[in-house]
């Protein structure tokens, strides 16, 4: 499997959270064992947390982002008087393109039969976790050119 797929995996050693894949969140499909709150943090800690649902395919926040993204806008506003709302809203509109860059793959995904489980934002760009790989190379790279499309198309726009 190339690495550049296998990081989109919910089986990759990098973002395995040690959850059986049938009840992918803590508390999903039933009520909490006991330790269940060490358990959802360390969910948290690797997934992140759930920003919204979006054509069956949940979208996440990584911890980490809420961590750089106050740093990223107050650094970038220094010594600019109330510049500070106008950064966070640059960056939100960026990592709303991050969103849609990642559903391009998604939505190519899906037309091959495979289920997207979720897309996480990190500070640095998104995930989007696919159910798995598909067998057919053409497919493959389909899914893997649909982010970039998405963005020339914009360009194009």
């Amino acid at each position: 499997i190339p690495s550049f797929i296998a990081c989109l995996l919910p089986n990759g050693r990098l973002l395995e959270s040690g959850r059986h894949h049938d009840n992918p969140e803590p508390g999903a499909g039933g009520s909490a064992p006991a330790g269940a709150q060490k358990a959802m943090l360390g969910w948290i800690i690797v997934n992140g947390f759930r920003l919204f649902t979006m054509l069956t395919v949940p979208v996440r926040l990584h911890w980490t982002f809420l961590v750089f993204y106050p740093v990223l806008v107050f650094s970038a506003a220094i010594g600019q008087e109330r510049a500070w709302l106008e950064y966070a809203v640059l960056y939100a509109l960026v990592f709303t393109f991050v969103v849609l860059h990642e559903f391009a793959h998604a939505m190519v995904a899906r037309r091959y039969g495979i289920r997207t489980r979720s897309i996480t934002l990190y500070p640095i760009g998104g995930v989007a976790m696919l159910e798995r790989v598909p067998e057919n190379p053409r497919q493959e790279a389909a899914i893997s050119i649909a982010g970039a499309a998405f963005k020339l198309g914009v360009a194009g726009a």
